[in-house]
């Protein structure tokens, strides 16, 4: 069970990261140091992101599924709200769905995976303000990212933008 949830945490705190918000990646080194921003688009305050993970194969040189996992995540700020869904493969299983439902106004996710007729509930321990934190994604002042230059990726045909994200919360930073 513990593998499940970590793989349900990843797959939200690396949608969260970097999916459709930033072109965010977390290795290599940047090529200038904190600078301005490049434009971006603005974040709608509500949408879905789809989502495939991978892994980067050092010989091969090559992006590869990671477990054959594939997301979908629908944010809803207006409600203050997430809900995930993933299929990926879990050991013992094999190809299932996980599903999570987060309500961020009281800090409490649900995740359930209908493959073992399991369904829990537990808390996050933060509560946050999805209306406010999309608001910060989209102003460089608000310093939730900072900006930290181009990257060039072993598996990307161009640089990328890098940056780093911070979360302060009333429970502290994240």
């Amino acid at each position: 069970m513990k593998s499940i949830l970590l793989l349900s945490a990843l797959v939200t705190l690396g949608t969260a990261t970097h999916s459709g918000f930033l072109q965010y990646q977390s290795s290599s080194s940047p090529k200038s140091i904190r600078g301005d921003w490049p434009p971006i688009k603005k974040v709608p305050d509500s949408f879905r992101i789809d989502i495939a993970s991978f892994t980067y194969n050092n010989i091969t040189q090559e992006l590869e599924s990671y477990k054959n996992t594939t997301s979908y995540q629908y944010v809803d700020s207006v409600g203050n709200r997430e809900m995930t869904v993933s299929s990926s493969i879990v050991d013992g299983i094999g190809q299932t769905e996980l599903g999570f439902y987060f309500d961020l106004t009281t800090g409490i996710v649900t995740y359930k995976i209908p493959a073992i007729g399991f369904c829990n509930y537990v808390p996050m321990n933060v509560t946050l303000n999805l209306f406010d934190l999309i608001k910060a994604v989209n102003d460089p002042e608000a310093g939730f990212a900072t900006y930290d230059g181009l990257v060039q990726l072993p598996y990307a045909q161009h640089e990328m933008h890098q940056f780093t994200l911070t979360l302060n919360t009333s429970q502290g930073v994240k």
